[in-house]
């Protein structure tokens, strides 16, 4: 009953609370901006999108809070909400499974449906919510849930610092699990002795973009049915291009064209120490690192991550997880993706499983995404072929 209620209550805001929506996803109207804006393909993020993201979802380079609306005035010296972006996101998938064990080889069903809202007061403190509808998974259904319900309260006593509070997915790695556009989720973020760094948890962040180049962010979270805390931590930096801010960097008109002018390197590491249930003995931890290459439409991203598991009534395991992902965006609209995964989940060679993942495809609409693609997974001595195609919209 309280899930029905609160299904209803962010139907009920999306209704009244946003004045003449349009066809565009929310934080465009409340911008008044292009999605192209922030992203290069929905929903991957441009290096603006990202800055976006990590300044709390306000625009990039505000300091103080902006000047309100015309006859928003009383409603400003509040520090009231003048609307409350709201969207909607859909997902229809159409699944083909040449090996399913059913005979069931096609399967035609809607796959996911969330509310997503987001908001400002005074541009010091943001916040963002994330209510899954329904969601299909490997044929089972998994119902409503709560994603991420979140704030953040922005630059700290003046300094770079922000601090999260909520329920949220720690900011870990460069492979974003809302960012991805493939079905299926990254390797790095996936599922290693049940646990997936990609899931949201109750917790506290406190992050940061410093110089311009350098972000960092730690915190500690408390997940249910544990008498403790689980914490990690996540640094990056970035060379050339646009910074963790937004900025662009300036280019000498007068000279000859240079490759450096539209290459950017990012490297990161990120750690992450966990553990199992009520106990100190049975515990968990990931460490890993990455590096990403934008030039141009073309994007690079590889990682390699140590997972080391205590597993009770098993000897202790030692993952190695490599993934590489190569796409290029042709004039905002065609996409092409090709990823490569590997994952050795006891560290021995007794449990490798590697993947190959190719992709394609259309915008036609900065909000609405067709894509294809097919994953090829062999986790001997099994070989899975699943093709899908995927409708994507939000408004």
């Amino acid at each position: 009953m309280n899930k029905v209620m609160s299904m209803v209550t962010l139907l009920g805001l999306a209704t009244f609370a946003v004045p003449r929506a349009q066809a565009i996803p929310a934080f465009s109207r409340a911008y008044k901006t292009e999605c192209a804006t922030c992203h290069t393909v929905i929903p991957h993020r441009n290096a603006f999108g990202e800055a976006f993201r990590r300044n709390g979802y306000v625009w990039p380079g505000a300091e103080g809070a902006r000047k309100p609306a015309k006859g928003m005035e009383a409603l400003w010296r509040s520090g009231a909400l003048e609307a409350l972006p709201v969207s909607l996101l859909g997902m229809h998938d159409a699944r083909y499974d040449r090996e399913a064990e059913s005979g069931d080889k096609l399967d035609l069903e809607p796959h996911e449906f969330e509310l997503m809202a987001g908001g400002s007061l005074r541009d010091r403190v943001t916040f963002w919510m994330e209510y899954r509808l329904e969601e299909v998974e490997d044929n089972e259904r998994e119902g409503t849930e709560m994603e991420e319900a979140f704030v953040m309260f922005r630059r700290v006593l003046g300094t770079p610092l922000n601090v999260k509070y909520g329920l949220f997915r720690p900011d870990l790695t460069l492979w974003k699990h809302n960012d991805r556009l493939t079905a299926a989720t990254w390797a790095p973020l996936d599922k290693i002795h049940g646990e997936k760094l990609k899931s949201a948890r109750d917790g506290v962040e406190m992050n940061g973009v410093f110089g311009g180049r350098l972000f960092a962010a730690a915190g500690a979270v408390d997940r249910e049915e544990q008498d403790g805390y689980e914490f990690y931590g996540h640094v990056a930096y970035k060379f050339g291009g646009a910074d963790l801010d937004g900025n662009e960097p300036e280019i000498d008109l007068e000279a000859d064209p240079s490759v450096w002018d539209d290459l950017a390197v990012t490297l990161s590491a990120y750690g992450y120490v966990g553990r199992r249930g009520d106990t100190d003995t049975q515990s968990w931890s990931r460490v890993g690192a990455e590096a990403e290459v934008l030039y141009k439409g073309f994007t690079l991203l590889v990682s390699g991550l140590n997972g080391r598991d205590e597993v009770a009534g098993a000897d202790d395991a030692d993952t190695w997880v490599y993934a590489a992902e190569a796409l290029y965006v042709c004039r905002g609209k065609y996409f092409i993706l090709a990823r490569y995964e590997y994952k050795d989940e006891e560290g021995d060679g007794s449990g490798v499983i590697n993947r190959f993942i190719p992709a394609v495809g259309w915008t036609p609409v900065p909000s609405v995404r067709l894509s294809l693609e097919h994953r090829w997974e062999k986790a001997a001595p099994e070989v899975d072929n699943t093709t899908l195609m995927r409708l994507l919209y939000s408004f």
